[in-house]
């Protein structure tokens, strides 16, 4: 087995470790060293040829389903972020995505889309006019109801923001109060499983 090699561009003696392997060579590793490869493939990609073979493998990659799937994501990543989502929000006040979004709504996707999203709404507004009207039973103040529903947004145990309710952390059956301190959201299931346990 070959311990220690000779780089053919800096001439040093390192360990086999310091080589790519190569499978056209006798000893399966690289003539060049990995820091010398590097070296030589930054300098060639400076060159107008290298800049030529590196933008047309871009251009072939642009063309596959894997270029696809990984700008869909980055994109829908960076929608996510404050940034995107200011950015997109700016797009769309705009004359040009008003005439985009004006042009989609008129595809059936677009239709659908739009169908999906008051669907959407209708259910996320009945929820939470539910949601205050089982507190309100309880003796819970409204605006108490908003700063908690704002502060947790979601169920804290499954981490679900379906059919969320608000929770006495200590039971009203055990001396608990409507209080802000006292309450928190978690969605039906939980709720009910939790029964009237401390927790």
């Amino acid at each position: 087995m070959i311990i220690f090699k000779i780089c053919k561009l800096c001439e040093a003696k390192k360990s086999y470790m310091e080589f790519y392997s190569h499978p056209q060579t006798i000893d399966r590793l690289d003539i060049y060293c990995k820091v010398c490869k590097k070296k030589a493939s930054t300098a060639y990609k400076r060159t107008k040829k290298g800049k030529e073979s590196s933008h047309k493998c871009y251009l072939k990659y642009k063309q596959t389903d894997k270029y696809r799937e990984v700008s869909r994501k980055s994109a829908n990543k960076y929608a996510k972020t404050k940034n995107g989502d200011m950015k997109r929000r700016q797009y769309r006040k705009s004359e040009a995505g008003k005439r985009s979004n004006k042009k989609y709504s008129q595809t059936d996707a677009g239709r659908a889309a739009s169908r999906r999203a008051s669907s959407k709404r209708y259910y996320a507004d009945l929820e939470h006019s539910r949601m205050k009207m089982r507190a309100r039973a309880r003796g819970c103040k409204l605006d108490v109801i908003e700063e908690i529903f704002f502060r947790d947004r979601m169920c804290l145990e499954c981490f679900t923001r379906d059919n969320l309710t608000i929770d006495h952390i200590i039971p009203v059956s055990r001396g608990g109060k409507s209080v802000y301190e006292n309450l928190q959201i978690l969605c039906g299931p939980c709720n009910s499983s939790k029964g009237n346990r401390v927790t």
